[in-house]
């Protein structure tokens, strides 16, 4: 035992000369960097957008190197998707529904979307959603983020003509825009408790015909008028009843004003507008 022990102590020891043995393995990540990081991106995304922002703006804006932004997010992408929140890769899981073809891609989407946001992700999208709703400057972000990072790629892979691709992707963004805000944070019934496979597949038939469908062509109805920039839409409003202008609402002639009444409570008909009588009365 203490022979032993007197040749362990015997065990040469490195002097203070020799180099230290190297570390292995990525470096630890600082919190308070990363989250620096991510407070200046989301003021830097708010203010220039996402076209606009880059990482080197982000890095300046967080003052740290702009290696340190690649080393925490990678890329811009995925530096964005920790902004808002969403713990779940939007590109990756999108393309890998276009990857299937064509066919049935609309109802694929369809039912996608609804597990992603009837998921613990869920919540993350819907506060991302609502603070796009309620921020002009966080919508912009959104908006410029979904269309060509998302929406633009998965619509690219059908092959549509140049003309149609933007109108496709617009339709597309308000068909999921639209269910998910209707069914999820407005709650509006039956939406709001249908069935996902019903929901699905209904929803998915649309959004099918919005990719792959004949779009509507613009073709003139004989007696329609026109809609134009400014023109009155309504032209008068009585108990709870819209007139629309053109005369489409019966005639009523207009009443004698009786005395001691107060003339602005009567009926008036004002100067025609372009050939439409306008009928103001009070309620």
């Amino acid at each position: 035992m203490v022979g032993r022990s007197a040749a362990a102590s015997r065990t040469p020891r490195p002097t203070t000369g020799d180099p230290a043995p190297a570390r292995t393995g990525r470096r630890p990540g600082n919190p308070d960097t990363r989250q620096a990081i991510l407070d200046a991106a989301r003021a830097t995304f708010a203010d220039l957008g996402y076209t606009g922002a880059s990482m080197r703006k982000i890095a300046n804006a967080a003052g740290v190197d702009p290696a340190l932004v690649h080393h925490y997010f990678g890329t811009k992408e995925n530096l964005f998707l920790a902004t808002v929140e969403v713990p779940v890769d939007l590109p990756d899981l999108l393309q890998s529904i276009a990857a299937q073809g064509a066919d049935g891609l609309g109802l694929r989407l369809a039912r996608t979307m609804i597990a992603v946001w009837e998921s613990p992700t869920g919540a993350s999208l819907a506060a991302a959603l609502r603070a796009a709703m309620a921020d002009p400057a966080r919508a912009r972000m959104l908006r410029e983020f979904l269309v060509p990072r998302i929406v633009g790629p998965l619509v690219g892979t059908l092959a549509l003509p140049s003309d149609e691709v933007e109108l496709r992707s617009g339709l597309l963004m308000t068909q999921i825009l639209g269910v998910l805000a209707g069914r999820y944070l407005l709650a509006v019934e039956p939406l709001a408790s249908l069935p996902t496979e019903q929901l699905a597949a209904n929803v998915g038939a649309t959004i099918q015909r919005y990719l792959t469908g004949p779009l509507a062509e613009l073709t003139p109805v004989a007696g329609a008028m026109p809609i134009t920039p400014g023109m009155p839409v309504v032209a008068g409003i009585h108990s709870g009843i819209l007139e629309p202008a053109g005369g489409t609402a019966p005639a009523k002639r207009a009443r004698t004003p009786r005395r001691g009444t107060d003339p602005a409570e009567q009926s008036r008909t004002p100067p025609s507008n372009g050939g439409a009588t306008q009928t103001i009365r009070s309620t």
